[in-house]
């Protein structure tokens, strides 16, 4: 399995707000973690992704953009450097993210986010 690719082809299926392929990315039991107290933030099991998306979509009103600027594959799946964009009430903010993808048997078993600039992040997303 080609970490790296698949962990950038997730990226494209989010640009897309693409719920389907997303989904089908992760395992049965996969969860995903996003840090803080923001209306996407939390311990997540996989039936939220929809959720979380939709959230996501509705606070930028779909416009959220991402420069992927690094991904890494690793023993275990893959890192990846990101500056995020979200534009809000006419406002652009952005952030710096980094997300570790821990997949097994060709499945996203867990996804961590982590944030650098979190108080742009609780800006974006409360």
């Amino acid at each position: 399995m080609d970490f790296e690719k698949m962990t950038r082809e997730a990226y494209e299926s989010l640009s897309r707000w693409d719920v389907d392929a997303v989904l089908a990315l992760f395992a049965a039991d996969a969860k995903f973690f996003v840090p803080g107290a923001t209306r996407i933030s939390g311990d997540h099991e996989r039936a939220r992704v929809p959720e979380v998306l939709e959230t996501m979509r509705a606070v930028s009103a779909g416009a959220l953009r991402r420069d992927v600027l690094d991904v890494v594959a690793t023993s275990s799946g893959a890192m990846a450097v990101l500056h995020e964009y979200v534009t809000r009430d006419g406002q652009e903010i952005d952030y710096h993210s980094i997300h570790d993808w821990d997949i097994r048997n060709d499945k996203v078993a867990y996804w961590w986010v982590y944030v650098h600039e979190y108080d742009r992040f609780d800006r974006a997303w409360s």
